[in-house]
């Protein structure tokens, strides 16, 4: 007998009313359809859904919406859209019995990928190799306590630490003076560590900066054209 794979949770803020067989088919096509999208098991992502509200939508050809609220492992979450059809475009109630009925959930085009990504449980994943112009790798939860590893493609020297150093502490001072005019998104704390197995290791406490923090310090590297760099991976401290 296969082990049984593992479903997002499903909960509301309401007194439930859906049909056993809507939630069912919801929940189980929901983490079929996201894996697809995320390329790996959605509950390596997301804990679960959360209904706020019994607020369905119907298009005229059938189509049914809801808004939920995708909900991580932090117990943060994003508010996100779903939609159900059928083959013959009936319209299709939460409260109605669709054991018998051809009904299909998906995620809608809101859904937003890369930042679910980002939260992944697995011990690496690999992220944003388009955005930048090296590769760029991120392990495990992402939050606040953050070391920004940076190996180098070209022969090693002596002045490519203090280049790493100072390209990031510019940055830094950079956010936090733009932040300071915002009063928000500060980046607490920066500490160059050490260089090890030819990679120049720098701890941030992000503090309120976010994933936005983490995209601006590495951008200022790539922006950096005495860096030759071949990857940046950002791990949790």
């Amino acid at each position: 007998m296969g082990r049984k794979k593992k479903e997002l949770q499903l909960d509301f803020t309401f007194v439930d009313d859906f049909h056993p067989s809507f939630k069912s088919k919801l929940i189980t096509q929901l983490t079929e359809s996201g894996t697809k999208l995320l390329g790996e098991s959605i509950t390596n992502c997301l804990w679960g859904i959360l209904i706020d509200e019994n607020s369905a939508k119907f298009a005229k050809e059938g189509h049914g919406y809801t808004k939920v609220s995708a909900v991580d492992w932090r117990s943060f979450s994003r508010e996100v859209t779903v939609k159900w059809c059928t083959s013959d475009q009936k319209i299709i109630r939460p409260v109605d019995n669709v054991e018998d009925i051809d009904i299909t959930f998906s995620w809608c085009e809101d859904f937003p990928i890369k930042s679910i990504k980002m939260q992944s449980k697995k011990k690496t994943i690999v992220v944003d190799s388009e955005m930048f112009p090296f590769e760029v790798e991120y392990s495990g939860y992402i939050e606040s306590d953050i070391c920004l590893e940076v190996s180098l493609n070209s022969t090693e020297c002596d002045d490519d630490k203090q280049l790493i150093v100072d390209t990031l502490k510019r940055a830094y001072d950079s956010w936090n003076l733009e932040s300071e005019k915002s009063g928000d998104k500060y980046i607490n704390y920066m500490r160059y560590i050490k260089k090890y197995r030819k990679k120049y290791i720098t701890y941030f406490d992000l503090g309120s900066s976010g994933i936005e923090g983490i995209h601006f310090l590495i951008q200022s590297l790539a922006n950096n054209k005495d860096l030759d760099i071949g990857k940046v991976f950002v791990k949790q401290s």
